[in-house]
């Protein structure tokens, strides 16, 4: 019999930098180094997010992977491509990972990413405390803000995308951040 020793978030500190590694339930995961394209929209998402978040002072929005801490025991830590965190769950306390779960995570698919991947993200980012996981799908075009206890909402071309229970206020149209 095999058996393979768990992982603790502490663990991916020890990690050489040249990698990208998330755990999910004790054992390692390696993030492959995203592409330029999948930079590109990550980048708008900041901009248009981070214009409203800041203008509203509705909290702090987090982008460059930052560290989620789901769960302990088996340790859970993944990075999503953007968080975002409420002004009343503020101020973070200053460590390695992100310990509060964020209002919104943002996971923006590359090519490389399974469908099964990406479902099974949603389910630990929502089992971990994340209000709402946005799901963006470059290749078609859309969103998919995934909340607990509710469908599934999806935002395709020409849409004006909204997330009124976490991001009162917030909206912008999909050709903004899938402009040619």
């Amino acid at each position: 019999m095999v058996s393979t020793q768990l992982r603790r978030a502490e663990d991916l500190l020890q990690m050489e930098r040249d990698s990208s590694f998330e755990l999910v339930e004790g054992e390692l995961h390696e993030v492959m180094s995203p592409r330029p394209s999948h930079a590109k929209v990550v980048g708008i998402l900041a901009m248009l997010l981070g214009i409203h978040i800041r203008r509203e002072k509705l909290g702090d929005l987090f982008v460059g992977d930052p560290m989620v801490l789901l769960q302990r025991d088996p340790d859970t830590v993944l990075a999503p491509d953007i968080a975002f965190v409420s002004a009343e769950r503020l101020p973070l306390e200053d460590s390695a990972f992100m310990t509060i779960p964020p209002d919104i995570a943002i996971e923006v698919v590359s090519p490389g990413n399974s469908p099964g991947e990406i479902e099974r993200k949603v389910a630990l980012f929502l089992r971990g405390g994340v209000r709402s996981v946005w799901v963006v799908y470059p290749r078609q075009r859309q969103i998919v803000i995934h909340a607990p206890e509710i469908a599934p909402r999806v935002f395709g071309e020409g849409e004006v995308v909204t997330d009124p229970d976490t991001l009162p206020g917030f909206s912008f149209s999909l050709s903004d951040v899938f402009e040619d």
